[in-house]
């Protein structure tokens, strides 16, 4: 899991965030719905989706109404019908807006002092910046295969992470079978505290060394291999210290 699965699984949601990100309000419409959007401040509704003369996503019969959480204060609701709409991000700036054409425009109150009729020829409506997320770091959605034999020390790091992953278990089994052996006086869950302070000194142990080498102040050489030998030496240590010294007897005729 460590050398495949986990990279694979870290490289996919990357991308799959990448292309989310790529993403306009326009692109997640569906037509024949009432669709709000921006926690309340726009609903939107399309009668079908086609595609534009550049192949991309165009609403048709657009109904958008503006609320007035999604108004300047103090100023009225407003409700826009247009004969199409499409998406638009601007290349200097990145900034996302769905462009209404043929635009039949409502503000306010009908009977109102303040309600007024508009129409234009082009609207564009400045959508709200996509959500930002947490980059994962590159090395950790490389591939095993990638990572050996790179004189990259971060790629290096994370290479003795994946095997340190695998190791782990079998050297943390080695801890923890002799201490599960308790005397019959003793309480069962006397042993379980300090196996978990074993266990989070070994991972954090790991964690630090790993970041060490990534900064290049550890020699990868050493690497992490020597924390899996300290502990394999207390694991071998305390089979040799339990009770009756937890060697194995061989007993005649069992």
């Amino acid at each position: 899991i460590s050398l495949y699965l986990a990279p694979e699984g870290l490289r996919n949601g990357e991308q799959l965030k990448l292309s989310q990100n790529q993403l306009t309000e326009v692109d997640l419409i569906v037509a024949g719905q009432f669709q709000t959007f921006g926690d309340g401040e726009r609903v939107t509704y399309t009668e079908r989706v086609g595609a534009g003369g550049q192949g991309e996503r165009e609403l048709q019969n657009v109904f958008v109404a503006l609320t007035p959480l999604g108004q300047t204060s103090g100023e009225p609701p407003r409700i826009i019908i247009a004969d199409s709409a499409r998406p638009v991000i601007d290349a200097e700036t990145g900034a996302r807006f769905m462009r209404l054409d043929s635009v039949l425009q409502y503000d306010g109150t009908p009977g109102a002092a303040d309600f007024s009729i508009g129409q234009f020829d082009a609207q564009a409506i400045l959508l709200p910046a996509p959500e930002e997320f947490e980059e994962v770091l590159e090395e950790s959605t490389l591939s095993t295969l990638t990572l050996i034999g790179s004189p990259d020390i971060a790629h290096q790091a994370e290479l003795q992470w994946r095997i340190s992953v695998l190791l782990l278990i079998p050297v943390i089994t080695l801890i923890a079978v002799p201490m599960s052996r308790v005397k019959p006086r003793q309480g069962r869950y006397s042993k379980l505290f300090p196996a978990a302070l074993i266990y989070v000194a070994y991972f954090i142990s790991l964690e630090f060394c790993r970041d060490r080498i990534a900064e290049g102040e550890l020699d990868p050489t050493v690497g992490l291999w020597w924390v899996h030998l300290v502990f394999i030496a207390i694991g071998v240590t305390l089979f040799r210290a339990g009770p009756e010294g937890l060697k194995l007897k061989l007993r005649a005729g069992t």
